[in-house]
């Protein structure tokens, strides 16, 4: 009617369209700022031997300075969320970008355990801030039957990160020092700032809620779709429900408790098995008189084979379903890190023992991301997947001490890693208790989220 205020939903607007051009720039310039995390998070793990000759450092120390990154990633990714809500997501993504770039920057500089910890830990806040800020800015902008599917390709440039950090290790660090691997991983998030400056969005969500020019909100739907007219004085709204009004308790109702439960001890157990490797596993077995740069670049096929195996595991689960195939991935796990213990000494054996745990356990975590994101509906659905992986990183900053306290103890290796692989055999069981409990966890993903009425059903 002539006279009446045109009203256009941004969420549906996004919805009712493909993926286009601009949407896939947001992508790749959030997934490079993923890439440099991954490299950061992981380098850490793969130049500890070097540090330990040239530091002086013991191996009791090793773990609280693995962990300090990873707390602070975990306090980054807490504390930014109100920072965000308030001045929005691209000026804490590129300020972290900054932030840790900074501080990688000072690692390099480090010769004390104070001091390594210090900017280990600060790095960390930028990593966590610049995680949970692009993954949200993605999710923002694409719609939301491929939300689920753009979030794990973005994570999956955590482990390519990952895997480029310890290629480059393996090849660089004896003629240039373990300093020059975090020279690199300041040099580069500091170039891309100014990029993400320039081409990258603010949250188009933020901006309705800050109740922004609808000429401002009105170019980036222009830029998403350049064949969209609005009428004179059309408003730009969003009816999304707010992450607060969905509680953490709305997770354990109508069914969803042992679920909740059980894909926490997954995410635990899993992020445990993870780091742990990460870490200790280049230290582990250049003492047991592997060459260094060997020990890094088997410990980095875990990363190969996260990202090898999560682009193929989508076939078996499409035909028997997540919980099952999962299920099958960390019992597979299990007997591969067990076998780490008996070919740390054998390079032909470590590298592909190492390449199937990254197929099962690392994969197998983009999974759990994934099926969290299935589990819950919609209206919860950040608030179940943003729990899931919070308890993960618990287990995350625990392995460290772990590995230092084994360390400590002079365990055997075979010892050290058949417990090491118990975390994965927990989680496949897990995993069976989900199948037989959950119908939708036996089947493809359910686009709408949600389980369903009756989990016993």
């Amino acid at each position: 009617m002539a006279g009446q205020t045109q009203q256009v939903d941004v969420v549906e607007f996004i919805g009712a369209r493909g993926i286009g051009r601009y949407q896939v720039l947001i992508f790749f310039l959030c997934l490079a700022v993923v890439v440099f995390d991954g490299y950061d998070t992981q380098a850490i793990g793969y130049v500890a031997p070097y540090m330990l000759k040239e530091l002086n450092l013991t191996r009791a120390e090793l773990g609280p300075i693995f962990s300090a990154a990873l707390i602070g990633s975990g306090v980054g990714a807490l504390l930014t969320g109100p920072i965000a809500d308030r001045i929005g997501r691209k000026p804490i993504i590129i300020a972290a970008a900054l932030m840790f770039g900074l501080f990688t920057f000072m690692t390099a500089q480090s010769s004390s355990v104070g001091e390594l910890l210090t900017y280990r830990f600060l790095a960390g806040l930028g990593l966590g801030a610049a995680l949970a800020n692009a993954s949200a800015l993605v999710v923002e902008y694409t719609p939301r039957k491929q939300q689920v599917t753009a979030v794990l390709w973005l994570y999956l440039g955590f482990s390519l990160g990952s895997m480029i950090g310890g290629f480059l290790s393996s090849s660089i660090i004896a003629a240039f020092t373990w300093r020059s691997i975090f020279y690199i991983g300041a040099l580069v998030p500091v170039l891309l700032a100014p990029v993400l400056w320039i081409w990258l969005p603010e949250s188009i969500r933020f901006l309705i809620l800050r109740k922004s020019d609808n000429e401002t909100v009105g170019a980036l739907i222009g830029r998403l779709d350049p064949t969209h007219a609005p009428a004179p004085g059309t408003v730009y709204v969003s009816r999304e429900p707010r992450g607060e009004e969905f509680p953490v308790k709305e997770l354990f109702r109508d069914g969803r408790s042992l679920g909740t439960l059980l894909m926490w001890t997954v995410s635990f157990m899993s992020l445990l098995d993870i780091f742990f490797l990460q870490n200790w596993l280049p230290t582990i077995a250049a003492d047991a008189g592997l060459k260094i740069e060997t020990a890094v670049f088997a410990t980095t096929f875990i990363q190969v084979g996260s990202i090898v195996c999560s682009f193929v595991v989508g076939l078996p689960i499409g035909k028997w379903g997540q919980a099952p195939v999962l299920s099958v991935l960390y019992f597979i796990g299990w007997l591969a890190i067990t076998a780490i213990g008996y070919t740390l000494l054998q390079p032909s054996l470590l590298v592909p023992v190492c390449f199937v745990v990254g197929c099962c356990i690392a994969a197998g975590q983009n999974g759990i991301n994934a099926l969290s994101a299935t589990f819950y509906p919609t209206v919860m659905r950040v608030t179940g997947v943003g729990w899931t992986q919070g308890i993960g990183r618990i287990g995350a900053i625990l392995s460290p001490f772990i590995g230092s306290a084994m360390i400590a103890a002079k365990w055997p290796h075979a010892s050290m890693f058949i417990v090491v692989g118990l975390p994965s055999l927990l989680a496949s069981l897990a995993f069976v208790l989900l199948a037989a409990k959950y119908p939708l966890t036996r089947a493809v993903a359910n686009p709408t989220g949600g389980i369903v009425s009756d989990p016993a059903e």
